[in-house]
């Protein structure tokens, strides 16, 4: 894990972790409290990283280099699996012949359940597996077989947000401002370019997401690559109000990567805001019947299909879909359950599903401007 001033959260963690792991690695980025003392004394291998530059792919790239075990298990000091749930991890690390697994992950801000999301948290440690440079760094590996199981039946609740929104708006303009300068260091870098572009638009900043958004583009070198930016450009026009090219470059990116239900699924969304609930149900549909690569579909997946059936006069069936989600994700059930017990008159629009649209946190900063 990669750390930084967690004195207070590592050691539970830590304690948890040690009954299933036969390894810690911890990651310091140069912290001033307890935090190294408090690794060291659980028994974990500390790196301290000096001079450190914000590249938090190279941090992590750091324990990956260090670990010795056949798969890594990659956790911050703010995330915790749901109790009960290191057996299930360990157990689906041990079964899978993918290369990776996805964990389902709920975060929390200050006023609860902010969002859902589905992180690789754990991939075999092979000399391909490295995390892309950057800010909001991602998991690099090799591609997955269609009829490889790749979703974990545990879930992480992570705690990063919950400071607050004056928090969660100083770390993202933090974030910014050390990605924008590795963009100034290396300008023909992809990742860069694309990070920038995902943390200006949580900003508000939407002008100056789309120019790092363009320069991500003419720098992508594979489809997959490609797909990320037509999916964040549909992101992004959707923000803009323009529904019409949001669904247009959200459809290239499924085009461009057809093993990815995540784009389909944004497909389904967006046919949906735009009234056409036939088509997001039958999207939805054929998500259920084949999840792939997931071991079963993502419980958001199932609250968009609920959202389509009753929209289309069928509660029951939306019923039977969020009982679905509750086996899999009480938390995530409770906060659209009552909404679907209701008539379809009163469902909020489906684009409050927080994995389609980043909210827009704290103080909106203006098109064009800068973040500081």
């Amino acid at each position: 894990m990669m750390v930084q001033d967690e004195e207070e959260r590592l050691s539970a963690l830590l304690k948890q972790a040690f009954e299933f792991v036969d390894e810690a690695i911890v990651v310091d980025t140069g912290s001033s409290d307890r935090t190294v003392a408090v690794a060291r004394e659980l028994g974990s291998t500390v790196i301290e990283l000096g001079g450190f530059d914000g590249d938090y792919g190279k941090a992590r790239n750091a324990y990956i280099e260090a670990a010795s075990g056949d798969w890594i298990l990659s956790l911050d000091a703010d995330e915790m699996l749901e109790e009960n749930d290191w057996a299930k991890a360990v157990e689906d690390i041990q079964a899978s012949r993918a290369p990776v697994l996805v964990f389902g992950r709920l975060t929390y801000d200050g006023k609860g359940l902010w969002g859902w999301d589905t992180p690789v948290r754990a991939f075999r440690n092979s000399s391909g597996t490295r995390y892309a440079p950057g800010v909001f760094e991602e998991v690099l590996a090799q591609q997955c077989s269609p009829d490889d199981e790749v979703f974990s039946r545990a879930l992480i609740h992570h705690y990063s947000f919950a400071a607050g929104e004056p928090e969660v708006t100083r770390k993202i303009n933090r974030y910014y401002t050390l990605n924008r300068r590795r963009c100034s260091l290396k300008p023909e870098a992809f990742w860069r370019h694309f990070f920038c572009s995902q943390v200006a638009m949580l900003l508000g900043a939407l002008e100056r997401s789309r120019m790092h958004l363009r320069r991500a583009t003419r720098l992508a070198t594979s489809d997959v690559a490609l797909a990320k930016t037509r999916a964040h450009s549909g992101r992004l026009h959707y923000l803009l109000g323009d529904l019409e090219t949001s669904l247009e470059h959200t459809q290239q990116a499924s085009e461009l990567d057809p093993v990815s239900p995540d784009y389909r699924n944004q497909v389904g969304v967006l046919e949906y805001v735009t009234g056409n609930f036939e088509r997001a149900a039958s999207i939805f549909r054929s998500m259920q019947d084949e999840p792939a690569p997931y071991r079963q579909p993502p419980p958001q997946f199932l609250i968009n299909a609920a959202y389509a059936a009753d929209r289309l006069g069928d509660p029951e069936e939306a019923r039977r879909l969020l009982g679905r989600v509750v086996e899999l994700c009480p938390l995530l059930a409770r906060n659209h359950w009552t909404r679907v017990e209701l008539n379809s008159a009163v469902i909020p629009p489906l684009v409050t599903v927080p994995d389609f649209t980043p909210p827009v946190i704290g103080t909106v900063v203006g098109n064009g401007a800068s973040p500081a």
